[in-house]
């Protein structure tokens, strides 16, 4: 197994996409924090006060980057997460190679679980890359508007830290697997990217109209995606400024275990698939 991860490692940082999603997953948070440095440091400027320009300062302060930089980070990553997985998955077809690369390994399953791993590890550096981009975000803030300050850093920080990371993979991930079972399925790029988006836009949409929904029924959400993932994202903590989600989440610990058993069977049916496949080309 080992040679086929450090091979899949080879490809995939080769790959001028991986390289692309990176510097675009990174890029898209630093931009989102030069606009609210902009607004800030604007409100200051012309002297402005009120209730906005604290929940500015509470959002972008360095305490709340595991609840703010992680969210951020959250969003971009699962939509880059989808595209990359995907790819991974489906670029032999693409190319017309599957079949010369599945005789090398000679075992199908261990190449995609192989790909899949990798993948995976990717997602979990963009998403520490995505939190480091915030954290630098909100300390350049914190230097240039000496009343943002570094207040609520604490000796717990960094544990909220680590323990947001891995939160916030497992949101990334689940989408990003889903895809791959979605790819391998089809055999097409374009149906996972597009089935696994209509699936991280959509469902929470469809989870408000269940919400509703009188006894049991409005309980079925917490067989969804989204619930769970909300779930996960509001135990890396919550900003002052922002609305509680007035409906009910899964508990933490059933989100999680609801989410891993979802990456594990959407794995399991991506390398499945792959192994039963008709590969002629």
């Amino acid at each position: 197994m080992a040679p086929l991860l450090a091979a899949e490692f080879y490809k995939l940082r080769k790959r001028p996409a991986c390289r692309v999603l990176a510097f675009a997953g990174v890029g898209i948070v630093a931009v989102l924090y030069l606009m609210l440095a902009a607004l800030l440091l604007g409100d200051l400027d012309t002297g402005s006060t009120g209730a906005s320009l604290e929940e500015l300062r509470d959002m972008v302060a360095l305490r709340n980057t595991p609840i703010f930089g992680f969210g951020i980070t959250q969003l971009v990553a699962s939509v880059l997460g989808i595209v990359l997985m995907s790819l991974a998955v489906t670029s032999e077809y693409s190319w017309r190679t599957v079949l010369t690369t599945v005789n090398w390994t000679g075992e199908r399953g261990r190449l995609l679980a192989a790909r899949i791993t990798v993948v995976l590890g990717f997602l979990a550096v963009g998403v520490g890359l995505g939190w480091l981009a915030a954290a630098l975000g909100s300390v350049a803030l914190a230097l240039a508007d000496s009343s943002a300050g570094f207040d609520g850093i604490g000796a717990g920080f960094v544990i909220d830290v680590l323990t947001g990371w891995g939160r916030t993979w497992l949101t990334v991930a689940v989408y990003a697997l889903l895809a791959a079972a979605l790819s391998s399925l089809t055999r097409n790029v374009a149906a996972g990217i597009g089935i696994a988006l209509l699936v991280r836009f959509l469902e929470p949409v469809g989870v408000q109209f269940i919400d509703v929904l009188p006894g049991w029924i409005a309980s079925l959400q917490h067989l969804l995606i989204s619930p769970n993932v909300d779930a996960l994202l509001q135990a890396n903590g919550t900003l002052e400024s922002a609305d509680p989600i007035e409906r009910e989440l899964p508990p933490t610990l059933q989100a999680t275990v609801y989410l891993l058993i979802f990456c594990v069977m959407s794995a399991a049916v991506a390398i499945f698939s792959f192994s039963r496949a008709d590969i002629d080309v």
